[in-house]
């Protein structure tokens, strides 16, 4: 995900090249389940699920000629229905 700084994030980003160069190599997209990924977390490494839905994190984006606000209290997994799955198990 990207853009974490800001208060909003978008959920999905799309990024897309408005001119191709055949001699150009890669940029290929790809794309992660990431509720099979926090769900596989949250079974492998359950305490540390836990802080991370518990825990609100600082992201911040330096840049060299303006002042960027921190934003601060993001929490890494705040989707619900997986942070309460962690305590019917």
């Amino acid at each position: 995900m990207d853009l974490l700084m800001y208060e909003s994030p978008p959920g999905i980003q799309f990024l897309h090249c408005l001119e191709f160069d055949p001699s150009v190599e890669g940029g290929e997209t790809t794309f992660t389940d990431l509720y099979a990924v926090a769900e596989e977390f949250r079974r492998t490494y359950s305490e540390h699920f836990i802080i991370l839905c518990r825990v609100p994190l600082t992201f911040e984006r330096i840049h060299a000629t303006r002042f960027v606000l921190p934003f601060h209290g993001y929490l890494i997994f705040r989707i619900k229905r997986i942070c309460i799955r962690i305590f019917l198990n």
